[in-house]
């Protein structure tokens, strides 16, 4: 008796990937998919955003 075939039909080989632009480009893999699919699960591409200049606090 092999149940692997029920794993197959739940993952995918191919990933999905779901690219959303929201000002800036955003990135969902399969598992955030499978997870929740909501905007606040999205990863931008970067992980650290481009700092802007700002004036110093003095």
């Amino acid at each position: 008796m092999t149940n692997h075939s029920n794993k197959n039909e739940r993952k995918p080989s191919v990933p999905r990937r779901i690219v959303v632009h929201l000002g800036e480009e955003y990135v969902v893999t399969s598992e955030h998919v499978e997870g929740n699919m909501s905007f606040r699960s999205l990863e931008p591409l970067h992980e650290r955003p481009l700092k802007r200049r700002r004036p110093a606090h003095d």
